[in-house]
Order: C-alpha cells, then structure tokens, then sequence
C-alpha cells in the first residue's frame, strides 16, 4: 500500500470525509485515485481500510473517504 498518510492534513482524524486537495494529489500520484472508469478504490490510511468514492454528478472531481 502505498504511503498516503504524508499526504494528510496536519490534524487529520479517521471518519468519513471528504478529501483534502493534497490527498488527492497523493493519491493521483499512487494511482488509487477514483474516477469516471473506476467510481471507488480501496486503500488503507493509517492501518483503516477506507473506500474512496467520487462525488455525486456536479461534483465529480470531489473525492468522499468512508471506513470500509
């Protein structure tokens, strides 16, 4: 699994929420960001297994973190 955490927001806490621009990022650079073709990845922050899920239509480009 990649190495997600470093690209939290400082105080970051577990629960579901929407992602930060930087995660994202990291997660684009990882290649476990969500898209069009592939609407929810699995990934694991911080020893939790979340979905990542992309926002509902308008809001696409958004990213939603929910515990698995």
């Amino acid at each position: 699994m990649p190495a997600l955490e470093l690209y939290l927001p400082q105080g970051w806490e577990h629960g579901e929420q929407w992602a930060s621009e930087d995660f994202k990022k990291g997660m684009r650079l990882h290649g476990v960001l969500p898209d069009e073709v592939r609407p929810e990845t699995r990934l694991t922050i911080r020893g939790l297994d979340y979905i990542a899920s992309i926002g509902p239509p308008g809001l696409e480009h958004e990213v939603f973190l929910r515990r698995a």
